[in-house]
This record gives structure tokens, sequence and C-alpha cells, in this order.
């Protein structure tokens, strides 16, 4: 799975990446290059590091990426793995996630609840 060029999403025979496909390295390097600065992203739980480059390339260009909280996690290895690297501005439990998104979009901050 791809952003293509028009921002739309691709699906492709491509082989597989980190031994996944779809991987979410490609998802976010095809989005930051379709979308630059205005690309928003978030990595959910999940084993390994996919993920962990195409978020640091998206912070890079100026987007934006969070990731699932350990708190919420089945497993901690994605978001973990995006964190180390610089890849996520902000953790967020799964269930506050929607609304850091949608905020980031709006262009404001979102405040978690208390």
């Amino acid at each position: 799975m791809a952003v293509s060029a028009a921002g739309e999403i691709v699906l492709n025979d491509d082989p597989p990446l980190h031994g996944v496909r779809p991987a979410a390295d490609v998802l976010f390097l095809t989005a930051v290059r379709a979308f630059g600065s205005k690309c928003v992203g978030a990595i959910l739980t999940g084993m390994g590091r996919d993920g962990a480059e195409g978020a640091l390339q998206v912070r890079r260009a100026g987007g934006v990426v969070f990731g699932e909280s350990e708190s919420t996690c089945t497993i901690y290895g994605m978001p973990r793995a995006a964190l180390q690297v610089g890849g996520v501005d902000a953790e967020y439990p799964i269930h506050e996630m929607a609304h850091a998104l949608v905020a980031s979009m709006a262009g404001g901050k979102y405040a978690r609840a208390s």
C-alpha cells in the first residue's frame, strides 16, 4: 500500500519490506512525498521497527506523527522504535488518538482529557 503523487491510496505487488506487506514505512515515505509538511500519521501497536524510518521522514518534512502510548499497546514495538529515532511528536492512549489527529489536522494542539 502506498500513496500516489496525486494523493490516492494505491495497492501494489511490490516485495515485502521488513518481511511485511503492506509496510508502514512504504505508506509513510510515499505519503510524505505526496503531502510534505501537511502529512499527519499515527504509529499504533505492533511488533518490530516498521514505520520508524517513515515517521522520522514525515517529521523531517514538517509533518506530524503520533505514537500509541505503551499503556494501551498490545505490543509496544513499532511505537517505541519510532519514538527512539525521533519519529514521534507525542504519544497518546488509543482512546485519545483520534482526537489528537483531528486537532492536529485542524491546526491546533490536543490537550489531553484529565
